[in-house]
C-alpha cells in the first residue's frame, strides 16, 4: 500500500506478484521459459510443482514469401519489417518508430515499417499515430489495427524482417516472436525477460 500511494497502481503490479492464491490452489504449474520459473521460485520459494515446456509456434499456413507481398498490396521487391501485437508502451513501439523514421531506409520508397496489431487506446496511441502523420510524406509507414488469423499469416509469410521488443516483462512469453522465428523471419529482439533465452542462432 505504500509502494501504490508512493508510486502508484501501475509501479505496484510491475514489481508485486498477485497470483500467490492462484498458485497455492494449482494441482501443477506450467511455464514457457527459465525466466517465469525464476520468478514463481523467487517470490514463492514453497511451490517446487513448476515445469517448463517450451513454447511452440502455432499450426498455421505459411505462403510464398511473393504471393503474401502481392496479396496484402505489396511488390515483390518491397522490404517490409514488421512488428506483431497489440500496441502499448511496454513493446517500445515508440523507440521502433523513432529509430525507422531517422534512418535512411525510410526515405526508400520499396521499405515498409507495418505494426501488425490494434494501436493502444490511450496517449500513447495517440502520438504513436501522430508521429507516423507527420512522416506520412513518404507513406511507409503503417498500423493494421486488429488482424484475424489468415491476414496475420500473411503478414508473417510477407515479412523480410521482424522486431519484437520489451521494456519489462511479468514472466509472460511472447507468441508474436515465437511465430516470426516458426516462419524463419529474422527478428530483431532485446534481452528482457524470456527473450535472453532465444538464441542468437
Amino acid at each position: 500500500l505504500i509502494a501504490e500511494k508512493k508510486r502508484g497502481r501501475k509501479f505496484t503490479l510491475a514489481n508485486y506478484p498477485c497470483n500467490l492464491e492462484v498458485l497455492e490452489n494449482a494441482t501443477g504449474i506450467i511455464v514457457h521459459s527459465n525466466f517465469s520459473k525464476k520468478l514463481v521460485t523467487k517470490e514463492h520459494k514453497d511451490l517446487n510443482q513448476c515445469c517448463q515446456i517450451t513454447s511452440l509456434p502455432h499450426k498455421a499456413k505459411q505462403y510464398n514469401k511473393a504471393e503474401a507481398k502481392k496479396m496484402l498490396g505489396f511488390n515483390e521487391d518491397d522490404f517490409i519489417i514488421c512488428s506483431f501485437g497489440l500496441i502499448e508502451p511496454r513493446k517500445l513501439h515508440h523507440k521502433i518508430l523513432g529509430v525507422f523514421c531517422n534512418s535512411k531506409i525510410s526515405t526508400e520508397k520499396k521499405c515498409h515499417l507495418i505494426f501488425v496489431g490494434e494501436n493502444h487506446k490511450g496517449d500513447y496511441g495517440k502520438n504513436i499515430s501522430k508521429i507516423i502523420l507527420d512522416n506520412q510524406t513518404r507513406k511507409s509507414i503503417k498500423i493494421t489495427e486488429y488482424v484475424k488469423q489468415e491476414e496475420y499469416e500473411k503478414y508473417l509469410s510477407a515479412a523480410d524482417m521482424a522486431i519484437q521488443l520489451r521494456e519489462s516483462s511479468r514472466g509472460e512469453s511472447s507468441a508474436s516472436l515465437i511465430d516470426c522465428l516458426g516462419y524463419g523471419v529474422p527478428t530483431i529482439i532485446n534481452t528482457n525477460g524470456s527473450f535472453e533465452e532465444i538464441p542468437n542462432d
